[in-house]
């Protein structure tokens, strides 16, 4: 997990424009330089970047790495170690912890609702796992493409996910309120060609 030199982390689009002059795309293969490891207690994955220039190498990765992609979805029913929306401050373990992960529901529900100031905000709804012991979340959109087209569709959408062909990134945000909250921060569609590494047990 990337992130910039100074104190908040923040990476500016001079620091992520690829050498093509274009910015990091979902399922771009890119090399980036990092100096060191400076994790958080919620997000143990962060790199400070290193200053080079950002590379290209594929749009979109090769198909023969999508296993990578596939062995990293998270089949649930827990999202991130839990079936809560959220993860209080105090109940995270630096040791163990994640602030990433992928999930590709079967469907999602896609709507928007009014905030405690009157601002619509975008959401996603879904079910991880099968059965009784299944896992149903409720959870904001930051995914700023996919935020706008919820915000301005007049109801709620359902988004059929066959053959799994949607990828979601699930994030946790950062304190709020004794609590980091977990976010769709994308929602991706899968490149052409990766359902052939699919693995047999998810097409049966």
């Amino acid at each position: 997990r990337p992130v910039g030199k100074l104190a908040d982390g923040i990476l500016h689009p001079a620091d992520y424009t690829l050498d093509d002059g274009t910015e990091p795309a979902c399922f771009d293969l890119i090399r980036v330089g990092v100096a060191a490891p400076r994790p958080s207690r919620h997000q143990p994955e962060n790199w400070v970047i290193d200053g080079s220039r950002w590379r290209l190498l594929s749009r979109p990765a090769p198909a023969h790495l999508a296993p990578l992609l596939y062995r990293a979805i998270e089949r649930g029913p827990q999202l991130l170690g839990s079936r809560m929306p959220r993860v209080l401050c105090g109940m995270i373990d630096p040791k163990s912890a994640r602030s990433l992960t992928l999930v590709s529901p079967p469907s999602m529900e896609l709507f928007h609702q009014q905030d405690s100031t009157g601002k619509l905000r975008s959401r996603v709804r879904f079910t991880l796992g099968v059965g009784s012991r299944a896992g149903s979340y409720n959870l904001p959109i930051t995914d700023p493409l996919w935020h706008g087209v919820v915000i301005a569709q007049p109801k709620a959408q359902i988004l059929r996910n066959e053959e799994g062909r949607y990828v979601l990134t699930i994030s946790l945000g950062e304190a709020f309120e004794g609590s980091h909250y977990k976010l769709a921060a994308t929602i991706a569609q899968m490149p052409a060609g990766y359902e052939t590494f699919k693995p047999k047990a998810e097409t049966s």
